[in-house]
């Protein structure tokens, strides 16, 4: 009876362990934008790097200039 009762609970264990998702984080998540200088009215182009995303799916950035 007793090794039925551990074949069993290993069963549920392996069964339970299959169905959980595992998320190792490797850092944050980080945004930087590069320095440009322009002149006045010219176009810019300004590149935005995002490094280590994970789960970034959208974002909403708001920009400030002088």
């Amino acid at each position: 009876m007793k090794k039925i009762y551990t074949l069993i609970s290993c069963l549920v264990l392996a069964i339970m362990a299959l169905g959980m998702n595992v998320n190792a984080s490797t850092g944050r998540t980080i945004i930087s934008v590069d320095k440009v200088v322009a002149g006045e009215e010219s176009s810019v182009r300004v590149p935005v790097k995002i490094m280590n995303n994970e789960d970034l799916v959208g974002a909403t950035i708001t920009i400030e200039y002088d």
